[in-house]
């Protein structure tokens, strides 16, 4: 009977032994899937943190961009309008020009007229093209106001 009994404890153990292996054979496909969310939770923030930052470099250099053709936007205007007073200042200085010749060919005339009427004759007999130092000084002028 002690053998029996002896026997019976040691099946019961066996029966304990292969219950608590069992059981950890359960677990254990549990265990492992939690311990690879553990241990791939830290990776995963890690992947998160670094498309943060890429998205935040992305977005800085597109308002780098964005402010560079701003910029140059804005360069471009003025260059264009100072192109425009450039131009303006020479048109001017052309017409300037153009309105000294015509009133020098006017008082040219005029006294042609009254020379003819006298019976003399007068130098300027021909209308006279404007000097080239007033055309020059014109460019001049018309480059001055370019710069301010």
């Amino acid at each position: 009977m002690a053998l029996h009994c002896a026997d019976g404890a040691t099946l019961q153990q066996q029966q304990q032994q292969q219950q608590h292996h069992q059981q950890q054979q359960q677990e254990s496909p549990a265990a492992a899937a939690a311990a690879a969310r553990v241990s791939a939770a830290p990776q995963q923030q890690h992947r998160q943190q670094q498309q943060q930052q890429h998205q935040q470099q992305q977005q800085q250099q597109q308002q780098q961009q964005l402010k560079y053709l701003a910029s140059s936007s804005k360069q471009a205007r003025r260059l264009l309008l100072r192109i425009k007073l450039c131009n303006t200042a020479a048109a001017a200085a052309a017409a300037a020009a153009d309105v000294d010749a015509a009133d020098k060919a006017e008082g040219d005339a005029a006294e042609n007229a009254k020379a003819a009427a006298a019976g003399t004759e007068t130098t300027a007999a021909t209308p006279v093209a404007p000097p080239p130092p007033a055309a020059a000084a014109a460019a001049a002028a018309a480059a001055a106001a370019a710069r301010t």
